[in-house]
């Protein structure tokens, strides 16, 4: 049975088998041997059929994203499941998936990440999270724009305490998706994640305030620039709870 949430808004009807999608899935190289092997990894766990639905085309397909290394679009799974995959494809000079598996796995276990389901060494997947990016993201008002200001921020905190670098905060408008139902933000695209001097926090808060949004729905910023920068230069010291919740005070959320 396939997930009742999202079948409303889903062309299953249009769903094609793995075996017949080689394009979409190894995408610019389908008939390469690495592709043979990303085919067999998905069959065998489980991934039955592609389903075209996305932002991104590739030809007259849909997926959800494509990366410098990877592809990602919308799958069934044991034939009840709708999940996100993610495949490197035939071009990508990264040997396996499984680094940023292991990174997407403990960042899910604290709902940083959506949730994990499983990998190969081509293959990553995830729980589809089917709202906007948040550069796409329009909030239906400035409360619930900082409620989900908040939470990115606890969520980016979380992750440096956990040691995890993502790597690519300080331009989060397409690392970080919306689930608008749930009201929840949620950090995905670990590729570029080390554990070498985890800042999320601080590059997040360097883009993040950039944006119009924050212009509109936090003015009290502006004010307290001075006291921001300084706190976020205490934080990249300490990371305590203290200072974020001084932030949270700063910026009114």
């Amino acid at each position: 049975m396939v997930n009742e949430f999202y079948s409303k808004n889903i062309p299953l009807d249009r769903k094609l088998s793995i075996a017949s999608s080689r394009y979409v899935i190894c995408y610019p190289k389908p008939q390469s041997h690495r592709c043979d092997e990303v085919v067999n990894e998905l069959l065998s766990i489980g991934i039955d059929n592609y389903i075209p639905y996305g932002e991104t085309i590739l030809g007259q397909y849909r997926i959800l994203g494509r990366g410098w290394s990877t592809n990602v679009f919308l799958a069934t799974w044991r034939r009840r499941k709708i999940v996100a995959v993610k495949v490197l494809h035939p071009n990508s000079r990264r040997k396996t998936i499984l680094k940023e598996a292991l990174f997407w796995l403990i960042a899910s276990h604290y709902n940083i990440a959506p949730e994990y389901y499983t990998a190969t060494k081509n293959v990553l997947v995830v729980e589809p999270v089917l709202g906007p990016k948040l550069k796409n993201y329009r909030p239906n008002s400035c409360s619930e724009y900082k409620y989900i200001v908040r939470r990115i921020l606890w969520k980016t905190y979380l992750l440096d305490k956990l040691g995890i670098r993502h790597g690519e905060l300080a331009r989060p408008w397409k690392q970080i998706l919306v689930d608008t139902e749930k009201l929840e933000p949620y950090i995905v695209d670990y590729d570029a994640a080390t554990t070498t001097h985890p800042n999320n926090l601080t590059q997040l808060l360097g883009g993040l305030l950039r944006s119009k949004l924050s212009s509109l729905c936090l003015p009290r910023v502006d004010k307290k620039y001075t006291m921001i920068r300084k706190l976020l230069k205490q934080y990249k010291k300490e990371k305590s709870i203290e200072i974020v919740e001084r932030l949270e005070a700063s910026l009114g959320i």
